[in-house]
């Protein structure tokens, strides 16, 4: 089982996120010391008031290619202000399918049609404020590891005055991860670019978790008369219980950055900007022993060759390369090539997202998740935020680009020519017929021309039919034989844990494997790489991070500061884990890997990528050697992790020792725990003190405050740590640290008590 069986209910609607970006070191890295929650040299020394104002000035920034040129953006981020709350906003379920061409898509049809639906924040234990749920990375210097803390999933009615009420609810603190990340998720308009504040608009991914049948309500105490959702409940009992999986794209921010800009100068800081995106998901059943992260089923992706990368590859090499692909506003119209990456580890041609396929057990049919597969044609604003009033554009005419006729195909066990399996509706010439239904496709196939065997043995492919106007017979995707999953997405390890567990799974084909498989493990860190031909003594706003290089292989080439080009040195690793896992035939459970916190060696600790490879000697971001006669390249060599998954982001706290500040005459001083614990938030995440001002003393041990802050600070041995309610929202505040707020609290009522 999994999202793709049936029954099925599709929901859409508009996205929302507001998360806090002044500690992203992308934008301006000496702002913060990477991985870690310190300021950078560009803050430290300076006054609050000093420190604020220079955040909030107005910069150009030089590294960025879509325009050309310099851009002017706030020097931390477009929306150094954010709360980092996420909703989904105006969003009601659209139809409901029961089986493979039976759905309703009316509220005459089933009374689920038409309900609204959301994400909502952990239960509050106190009575107190309660927060929605929360996004944050794990590692703010990246695209990796984003993660989104829910605590529940909500169906209701909702009245002209927006009164809310209860048909459904369950309450489960889970968390879903970005997943699928595609640059080219919606593609301007032929001859233009997007031009708007910020260059990730054309980004999409998808997320998933899951709610556990123990956390469902019955049918019975559901206040809604609703065959699909009595079906959908009644499976789901039977099973493990819901998977909630979706889709955000086109994901924009409401405000201009001179209108942030103009309001830090009016207030002292600049106005929330939240960012508003396309939403489009499914409610369907998870079975216990299925992946919470992802689709489970057979996964078709962007294919690479994962060979010895210091091989150069030719364009036109068909066995080596990636094929160009092509894509048009419609039939005849003028075509954009997308050319195939020369370098298999420079990711796919960012066209074609990933899938996933369901051969139904009971009939011929195969039900495919496209959900992310083929890109949007034209933005809602192509030129950014207008009206500084959001969210704007959404009620645009929507589209698909158009990739040509496309199909299931299988390449049979035994290799041979593709054979056509069904052609494929993606949503070109009915949009509605995406969005409606959760950007699932149930698709019929002749069992009498293609044998249940065939499909089974054999390799999916989704490709251009051979007579398509645009890429005609290129394989735009293929099944991944061998699939390694991990629910494992990020993790928080403290220096003193030992033996951390992460978990991982291997598929065959959707199914047990039938041979080994040998998993070889690397971890991969985050450095500052130069860009293009910059060199040592180009100004640091133009390097860029490089998430993808082996600490076992690759030298840190240059510094965050001063911005000149240290001696090579190796990036020691953070992590100390086997070499490799080999996990037997027909294993069907989760294997799980130990991995420690390699203390001795990098006390500071920070983040890292660890990759599940099946290649012993493939190692992303290694800057491979010049093409026949051409120039060696420099720089960001891509990380192909965003597509493939097949890792985990791990944050590993610092080992800090506090105790001399304990020894003090009076024991813990105020400054110090500002300094080394609260400053840091003070200055990087003002909305946290629009409910705490963290720079008073006083406020921190009110009563109020103080019972709030031990409820809620939590390290990530306790449960509440995964909670919406933590704080900090970011989670990067280490156990040591939290241990010296907690202790000066503690003194302080202590003193106040005597």
């Amino acid at each position: 089982m999994s999202i793709l069986d049936f029954p099925r209910v599709n929901f859409r609607g508009i996205f929302k996120t507001n998360p806090c970006t002044a500690n992203n070191d992308d934008v301006m890295p000496s702002v913060v010391t990477r991985d870690t929650n310190d300021l950078g040299l560009d803050l430290q020394g300076k006054s609050d008031n000093s420190a604020l104002t220079y955040l909030n000035e107005s910069v150009e920034m030089h590294n960025y290619d879509d325009p050309p040129g310099a851009k002017k953006f706030m020097r931390s981020g477009w929306n150094p202000s954010g709360d980092h709350f996420t909703s989904f906003e105006n969003t009601t379920v659209q139809s409901v399918v029961y089986s493979a061409g039976c759905s309703a898509v009316a509220s005459d049809q089933d009374a689920l049609v038409g309900v609204g639906f959301e994400i909502i924040g952990s239960p509050n234990p106190s009575g107190s404020r309660s927060s929605g749920p929360i996004i944050c990375d794990l590692d703010p210097t990246g695209l990796v590891s984003t993660q989104l803390f829910v605590g529940g999933i909500h169906l209701f009615h909702q009245d002209g005055q927006g009164n809310k009420t209860t048909l459904f609810k369950a309450l489960h603190d889970t968390r879903g991860f970005q997943n699928w990340l595609n640059f080219c998720s919606t593609l301007p308009e032929t001859g233009t670019q997007y031009s708007g504040e910020q260059n990730f608009v054309g980004i999409g991914c998808v997320w998933q978790f899951v709610v556990p049948q123990d956390k469902l309500p019955a049918y019975a105490d559901c206040n809604l008369d609703s065959p699909g959702l009595e079906a959908l409940l009644s499976a789901a009992q039977q099973a493990g219980g819901l998977a909630i999986r979706f889709r955000c794209y086109e994901v924009e921010p409401g405000y201009t950055d001179d209108y942030l800009s103009k309001t830090a100068e009016e207030q002292g800081f600049p106005a929330p900007n939240p960012a508003y995106g396309y939403l489009i998901g499914t409610i369907g059943i998870w079975n216990a022993d299925e992946p919470q992260s992802e689709t489970a089923g057979r996964k078709l992706e962007a294919h690479y060759r994962t060979a010895d990368p210091s091989q150069y590859i030719a364009p036109d090499d068909p066995d080596q390369g990636r094929p160009s692909m092509s894509w048009s506003a419609g039939p005849g119209q003028t075509a954009t090539t997308v050319s195939g990456c020369i370098y298999p580890w420079m990711g796919a041609p960012a066209l074609i997202g990933n899938a996933v396929a369901l051969i139904q057990p009971d009939s011929p049919v195969i039900s495919l998740d496209i959900l992310e597969s083929f890109p949007k044609y034209g933005f809602r604003n192509p030129n950014g935020p207008v009206l500084n009033a959001p969210p704007e554009g959404f009620d645009h005419p929507k589209k698909k680009a158009y990739v040509g006729e496309v199909e299931l195909a299988v390449i049979p066990s035994g290799g041979g020519a593709p054979i056509p399996v069904a052609d494929i509706e993606y949503g070109y010439n009915d949009y509605r017929s995406y969005e409606d239904f959760g950007g699932i496709v149930d698709l019929p196939f002749d069992a009498n021309k293609i044998p249940r065997e065939t499909l089974a043995n054999g390799q999916l492919i989704l490709r251009g039919k051979t007579d398509s106007p645009l890429n005609a017979g290129i394989a735009l995707i293929k099944e991944t034989i061998i699939r390694v999953v991990t629910d494992d997405r990020t993790a928080y390890i403290a220096p003193e844990r030992t033996d951390y567990p992460l978990r991982v799974k291997v598929y065959q084909r959707g199914g047990p494997t039938t041979q080994d498989v040998t998993l070889y493990l690397k971890e991969y860190k985050t450095v500052i790489q130069l860009k293009g031909n910059d060199t040592c003594a180009s100004p640091r706003n133009v390097y860029r991070t490089n998430q993808s290089v082996d600490s076992r292989t690759e030298p840190i080439t240059v510094a965050d500061n001063p911005p000149q080009c240290p001696p090579s040195q190796p990036a020691p690793n953070r992590l100390i884990f086997p070499d490799s896992v080999t996990i037997p035939a027909g294993t069907t459970g989760w294997i799980t890997i130990p991995v420690s916190p390699n203390i001795a060696q990098d006390p500071n600790g920070g983040t890292a990528v660890f990759a599940f490879q099946q290649d012993e000697n493939y190692t992303y971001g290694t800057i491979p050697p010049a093409a026949p006669g051409g120039q060696p390249t420099l720089g960001m060599a891509g990380v192909p992790m965003w597509s493939t998954k097949n890792y985990c982001s791990v944050r590993v706290f610092g080992s800090e020792d506090f105790s001399a500040m304990y020894q003090k005459p009076g024991g813990l001083q105020w400054n110090d725990v500002y300094e080394h614990a609260l400053r840091y938030y003070y200055l990087l995440f003002p909305a946290m003190s629009v409910y705490i001002p963290l720079n008073y003393a006083s406020s921190i041990t009110s009563p109020y405050s103080a019972s709030l802050i031990k409820q809620r600070l939590n390290t990530p041995d306790q449960p509440a740590f995964y909670s919406t309610l933590n704080m900090p929202v970011t989670r990067t505040l280490s156990p040591a640290r939290v241990k010296l707020i907690l202790d000066f609290i503690d003194q302080s009522q202590s003193n106040q008590n005597a």
